[in-house]
């Protein structure tokens, strides 16, 4: 019998609850309004890029600072951590969504349950916070930077990795540049924007999911493999 990945639990368990929630809304359990909280995005709408990030990177202009001069943390969705896992990198794991569990445990004390149809508003909540595991760090170091300033994991590195030093402003609703990054080159190409736009469509709509499973199925992610990270 194939075993299978935590990836592709996850995967599973995604479906599960997507099926879950249409499920409640065929027998009117539930509002048809309730599935736009899980709806995920396309990159069409977020294909608007400020003038500022109309730049390829010209990574090996520096000396790799991104990954070696790191302010703050790496952080990560359930899906990092589950290709993490997969490929035998566990230990390069810190924290958890406990933060976030106990942000929403907050709400409901407080009897602010508007913020559980305002999925933009829980995930700036995550995001600022920083309520999510992140990737360990050797000083200032990523724990997977080379001496040679490369990346040991490139082909599986994190969503976050992956788009930077783009990010999405939500309030400005468009793709901004990263000032702490100094590596601008050319104007970069549509095939460029098209794998910037995707790279960030990847991480919202992970985040998505991130606080939709955490938030309404966290005792089925602890048992298909997060449980020390809930």
């Amino acid at each position: 019998m194939t075993t299978l990945s935590l990836l592709e639990k996850l995967q599973f368990l995604w479906d599960d609850f997507l099926s879950f929630v249409n499920t409640g809304i065929r027998e009117n359990k539930y509002p048809k309004e309730i599935l736009d909280n899980f709806t995920l995005i396309d990159k069409s709408q977020i294909n608007k890029i400020n003038d500022n990030a109309k730049y390829n990177v010209s990574c090996g202009s520096c000396e790799s600072n991104c990954c070696s001069r790191i302010d703050g943390k790496i952080l990560l969705t359930l899906k990092d951590i589950a290709v993490l896992i997969d490929n035998g990198h566990e230990n390069s794991i810190e924290g958890s969504f406990r933060g976030f569990a106990t942000l929403l445990k907050d709400y409901q004390e407080n009897r602010d349950n508007s913020v559980f149809n305002d999925v933009s508003r829980l995930m700036q909540d995550m995001l600022n916070n920083e309520y999510m595991p992140y990737l360990k760090k050797i000083g200032s170091a990523c724990v997977f930077m080379s001496e040679s300033g490369l990346c040991k994991v490139y082909d599986i590195r994190p969503v976050s990795c992956k788009m930077y030093p783009y990010h999405y402003d939500a309030s400005g609703k468009e793709i901004v540049w990263l000032n702490n990054c100094q590596s601008k080159s050319k104007n970069m190409s549509e095939e460029d924007k098209d794998r910037v736009v995707s790279n960030i469509a990847e991480f919202e709509n992970e985040r998505i999911k991130d606080i939709s499973l955490v938030m309404l199925n966290i005792e089925n992610l602890g048992k298909i493999g997060y449980k020390d990270y809930l």
